[in-house]
This record gives structure tokens, C-alpha cells and sequence, in this order.
């Protein structure tokens, strides 16, 4: 059973187109931290309280 999801996940791999595949990791990763809540999206503004 390992073998044959082993041999799909390859095949499923290999019909990307590279630029495609790229393309669509970069919409994933916009999509995800758009959507994160405020305190865990990365590159957010710091606020230092100042002493």
C-alpha cells in the first residue's frame, strides 16, 4: 500500500510545471499570512515601550 501511494505522490509531483509550482506556493504562503491573525503575521510592525 506504501509503494503505491509512494508512486502516485511521484507522479502527482512530476506534472507540475516548475514555474507554476512556485507560483502557487508563493499565492499559499500570501494567502495564509493574510489571514493569520494580527499578533502572529510575520514582519508586523514592533511596538517597544519605551523605559
Amino acid at each position: 500500500m506504501d509503494d503505491v501511494k509512494q508512486r502516485e505522490e511521484l507522479k502527482r509531483e512530476r506534472a507540475w510545471d516548475p514555474k507554476e509550482r512556485w507560483l502557487a506556493i508563493q499565492d499559499m504562503i500570501a494567502f495564509v499570512e493574510a489571514n493569520q491573525p494580527p499578533h502572529k503575521r510575520r514582519n508586523r510592525p514592533r511596538w517597544h515601550k519605551e523605559n
